[in-house]
């Protein structure tokens, strides 16, 4: 069986707070985009696991641990022939990992014929991981709390999008711990919703807490942002904790000589659209 697992980029992030228990509170909206990998699995004799990448098939891996807490929770016997071709950069803000985790979830629910809702294992995969559960819908989406607060979006027009990525990654926990001890950008939500649904007014409201701290670990995302304002992208944003940067296009005539601009510096430059 084949599944597509797609990327996400943050319109917004905003940070609440942080817990007792060490972890985030969120408020985002998220969306998918048309960049995806691609998950092939069946059923095996024995587990194996194959991928353009130098992942391996253990603990670092949310796929590995996708199969074993599906197995042990629903008892499960089965070994799984599992293949992974990678296209989402790494370290990027994209999910590119929970959303393998989330599609060796979908396709063990159909692989053993569980029938469970894409609600049921959107709650299994928050303990994986805090964008998995969104990764499970793979829609449009308020995501609240840690991740597991989930409400999908209703209809809206189609945004292209430029995704930029530089090598440098950004640490997550540093980004996170530097949001924690200054002030930042705290976008409204509510406005942010709003305005993303009506497509107009966004570029005022749009923002991302982490962008700020990733800057200062990572100056080259500012360059990006910079150079993309300058050329006339109004909706420009970091996805995420980094280091990938994105624009949403409507029509802006500057797209290809901009790709071409990028595509000479940066290591990862791509055009697609949201889903």
């Amino acid at each position: 069986m084949i599944e597509k697992a797609y990327a996400k980029i943050n319109i917004s992030l905003n940070i609440i707070g942080k817990r007792a228990d060490g972890y985030h509170e969120l408020d985002m909206i998220m969306v998918p985009i048309s960049l995806y990998d691609t998950v092939y699995m069946n059923k095996a004799e024995e587990m194996s696991f194959e991928s353009n990448t130098s992942l391996g098939w253990n603990e670092g891996n949310l796929m590995y641990r996708a199969v074993e807490l599906m197995k042990k929770r629903f008892d499960l016997k089965s070994c799984y022939r599992v293949k992974l071709m990678k296209r989402i950069p790494e370290q990027a803000g994209m999910a590119g990992g929970s959303a393998d985790c989330a599609a060796v979830l979908r396709l063990i629910n159909r692989l053993e014929k569980l029938n469970l809702t894409d609600e049921q294992l959107a709650e299994i995969g928050v303990s994986l991981g805090a964008d998995v559960p969104f990764c499970v819908h793979q829609k449009p989406a308020r995501v609240q709390g840690i991740g597991e607060k989930i409400r999908l979006l209703g209809e809206h027009d189609r945004y292209d999008v430029i995704i930029v990525k530089p090598s440098e990654g950004v640490s997550t926990g540093r980004a996170f711990a530097l949001a924690d001890s200054s002030e930042g950008e705290h976008p409204d939500m509510d406005k942010v919703e709003e305005c993303y649904l009506k497509q107009e007014g966004l570029e005022k409201v749009m923002g991302n807490t982490l962008q700020k701290p990733a800057i200062s670990l990572v100056p080259v995302i500012g360059e990006i942002i910079d150079e993309a304002r300058s050329a006339g992208f109004d909706k420009v944003l970091m996805t995420g904790s980094g280091s990938a940067v994105f624009m949403l296009i409507n029509g802006n005539e500057n797209v290809r000589k901009m790709m071409h601009h990028y595509q000479k510096k940066y290591d990862f430059v791509t055009k697609c659209h949201i889903i």
